[in-house]
């Protein structure tokens, strides 16, 4: 089952839904950042994140001057990685960073505009991931999380992680037997309020105001429904860094998945 049937349309009949009122704007949750640092406008450096599944995490990497640095969460393990070598600034660059085991390789671009990454993990030899760079007014944001649908006697269920940056998000997605990636659109609506806007449905969903965690549920006919839960994941990216600060360091996923 792949998102572009999330909304399960051709199956279960649900309309689409509209929002009806509220005006769309930016992200209300983020928070006050360092200035941006204008050396990372239309180059390679700057800093890249995203999110994983097969099975669950995120990462975030930075690049400068200095060299490159890596934190990558996986299953609730930390692998931080370096490289010391100095990159030239706004030349097409490639890397590849590793510890215990975990390989990430990294490419991108003169101007920061089409970066790609690839992670090998240990013993999860299907890894998938999303990756956005901050851009001036434009932090990346990434969500971990989980989907539920049910169609009578049928149960279906993904980790589900999330990256947004302005008005665009990304999904990767694993459930038992398949993965699959999604690009959208999101328009933040109050402080409470979500429109996600996939290629064959719109869905609202709610915002809690004091955690960021966006949550929807569904139901319908014949044991009809669909659950979404995306936990924010709080990386803390500098992104004006002294000359000395080459790590990227995120704090630890959230331990609960309480609002």
């Amino acid at each position: 089952m792949k998102m572009t049937r999330f909304n399960l349309n051709l199956l279960f009949g649900i309309s689409v839904l509209f929002l009806l009122a509220g005006c769309a704007k930016k992200d209300p949750h983020t928070e006050d950042e360092d200035q941006f640092n204008p050396k990372f406008v239309n180059s390679n450096w700057g800093h890249y994140s995203g999110v994983l599944v097969g099975s669950t995490g995120y990462f975030n990497i930075l690049v400068n001057g200095n060299g490159v640095s890596a934190v990558v969460i996986f299953d609730g393990q930390r692998y931080e990685m370096q490289s010391n070598t100095p990159v030239p600034e706004k030349q097409q660059y490639g890397v590849e960073l590793s510890k215990d085991g975990v390989l990430i390789t990294f490419t991108v671009d003169k101007a920061g505009k089409t970066p790609e990454v690839n992670l090998e993990i240990p013993e999860h030899p299907d890894v998938h991931a999303t990756i956005f760079k901050s851009e001036e007014n434009m932090s990346v944001k990434n969500y971990m999380g989980w989907s539920k649908s049910t169609y009578m006697q049928t149960t279906h269920n993904e980790t589900y992680n999330m990256t947004i940056r302005g008005d665009k998000y990304r999904v990767v997605a694993k459930s038992s037997d398949e993965s699959y990636t999604e690009t959208g659109k999101i328009e933040w609506v109050g402080t409470d309020k979500v429109r996600i806007i996939a290629p064959e449905t719109t869905i609202l969903a709610n915002v809690n105001p004091n955690t960021g965690v966006i949550s929807f549920k569904e139901t319908g006919e014949d044991n009809y429904s669909l659950e979404i839960r995306l936990t924010p994941q709080n990386l803390l990216i500098d992104d004006n860094p002294d000359d000395g600060d080459n790590f990227a360091s995120p704090t630890p996923p959230p331990g609960s998945q309480e609002n």
